[in-house]
């Protein structure tokens, strides 16, 4: 099998779009890019090389980060697509015409870029066929979600069961491992663990709220469940319990009912996928392990909520 090399530094770590973009078209894909360490999506897809690494029977593997931060690039380039999608849909941030037609062309330069960038990891023909199956398959689901969402949005105020950004966590632990040559059900374990993760996040009574409250029905990545969950996925030591989370409004009864029955089977879904991590790593899921960190994630954010969680 052929190895493609890796991309210059200065390709991984780009911020702006081609030059051939139109300046409105350039700024809103800029803006639309996540900040690294403050994307599950990309830390996922960090943490699923890590994981799927130590995953795998190769007896000089090659160094993680020279593989998957190519990939980081991939992902948030994909989830600043995602991004611009959803607003699209569930916002009227873009609700001049210009603007509206300036943010569909970012979000198509965006979705082609993360294509493009694939062809940048290091990695084997093999995989490489892999992660471009992986990403497609993301595309598909993501274009039937939003899709769904938007006809539902028109008769419902309901959201759709599984949210773009649940989808794209999900993903982006599936192309790190996949990345690494880590087996399908290692892949398919991080896919899960994302998707039910981010349910859960978007489920917490705190982010229902907020959801509620707002003119247009958004997902929030300011609720203190998603910032807490990024700093654990990060670095545990990074969290700080005396974070309060006092002053987001409290959703009614009947939100509050509903986010908690969904937080307990996607936390129950998450520990199941790192429980089949463990197996196929032989590592324990405690301390600062990459396992460690996926475990926390799926107490500390939520014990405010499931007084019973452990």
């Amino acid at each position: 099998m052929t190895e493609r090399t890796p991309p210059s530094e200065q390709s991984i770590v780009a911020e702006q779009p081609s030059e051939g973009v139109a300046p409105g078209v350039q700024r809103i894909a800029s803006e639309s890019i996540p900040t690294r360490d403050r994307s599950p999506a990309v830390l996922l897809c960090r943490l699923g090389g890590e994981i799927g690494a130590k995953a795998t029977d190769e007896t000089s593997p090659r160094p993680v980060g020279r593989t998957v931060e190519p990939l980081a690039n991939a992902v948030a380039h994909f989830e600043g697509y995602v991004r611009l999608r959803r607003d699209l849909l569930w916002t009227d941030r873009y609700d001049r015409p210009a603007d509206r037609d300036a943010a569909i062309l970012a979000g198509d330069y965006l979705h082609a870029a993360a294509y493009a960038e694939l062809a940048d990891v290091p990695t084997t023909d093999r995989r490489a066929v892999a992660l471009y199956r992986t990403l497609v398959r993301a595309s598909t689901t993501l274009a039937t979600t939003l899709r769904s969402s938007a006809s539902t949005r028109e008769t419902s105020t309901a959201e759709p069961d599984v949210r773009p950004d649940a989808i794209l966590a999900g993903t982006a632990g599936s192309l790190g491992a996949t990345a690494v040559g880590a087996a399908d059900d290692v892949g398919a374990a991080l896919e899960r663990y994302g998707r039910s993760l981010l349910t859960a996040v978007d489920a917490h009574p705190a982010a229902v709220a907020i959801a509620s409250s707002a003119e247009t029905a958004h997902v929030s990545e300011d609720n203190g469940a998603r910032q807490t969950v990024v700093q654990l996925l990060s670095d545990p030591l990074a969290f700080d319990s005396s974070t309060s989370r006092d002053d987001l409004p409290a959703p009614d009864d009947q939100a509050g009912q509903a986010a908690t029955a969904t937080l307990e089977s996607s936390l129950e879904r998450a520990r199941n996928a790192v429980e089949t991590l463990e197996a196929a790593t032989g590592e324990s899921a405690a301390g600062r392990t990459p396992l460690g960190r996926l475990e926390r994630a799926t107490r500390i954010p939520f014990e405010d909520v499931l007084e019973s969680d452990g």
